[in-house]
């Protein structure tokens, strides 16, 4: 789970993950005190444009991961959500559910933030940690299947980070 992953770098201070599916907060729970991270992250269920700038209080220090099956078309709207403006993004974008879906949130952050595209691609075995890099051949196919996240063709993910030195208002 991102929320995991992210309370694992040393800079981050605290994870406040929002989850719909009340489902898989005990997943989350679980993962995160096998991690040893679980103080530091707080979960919430679903997550609109009003419980999302509540959680902005401090927005030019903030990572946002969205990851929300489409969704983005409607939470990320710096008009309805103004401290979008400040804060750095990374959206895995969903083209593939709602067309046109990644030029519209471009076009919506184009004026305040720098924009990166990065193209889901095939893992191989480089992927792997450094630890098991020397796999049997026979385990190879085993371990690229549990690299492969199973992405429909054309997925991609925008990092959006604020101009440096703008008020972005």
């Amino acid at each position: 789970d991102y929320a995991v992953g992210m309370e694992r770098w040393p800079a981050v201070e605290r994870v406040l993950a929002f989850e719909a599916h009340a489902e898989a907060h005990t997943a989350l729970a679980e993962l995160a005190v096998r991690n040893q991270v679980g103080a530091k992250i707080e979960q919430r269920g679903l997550c609109d444009c009003s419980e999302l700038s509540l959680a902005l209080n401090r927005p030019n220090e903030t990572l946002v991961v969205v990851d929300i099956e489409g969704g983005e078309s409607i939470l990320l709207d710096p008009h309805m959500v103004p401290a979008l403006r400040e804060a750095a993004l990374l959206v895995e974008m969903h083209d593939c559910f709602l067309p046109g879906l990644g030029p519209l949130i471009e076009r919506r952050f184009s004026q305040s933030h720098d924009i990166t595209r990065i193209d889901a691609r095939t893992r191989t075995l480089d992927d792997l940690p450094s630890g098991v890099k020397d796999l049997p051949s026979f385990l190879c196919g085993a371990a690229l299947a549990a690299l492969d996240e199973g992405r429909p063709p054309g997925m991609y993910w925008l990092l959006m980070l604020p101009h440096v030195g703008s008020a972005n208002k």
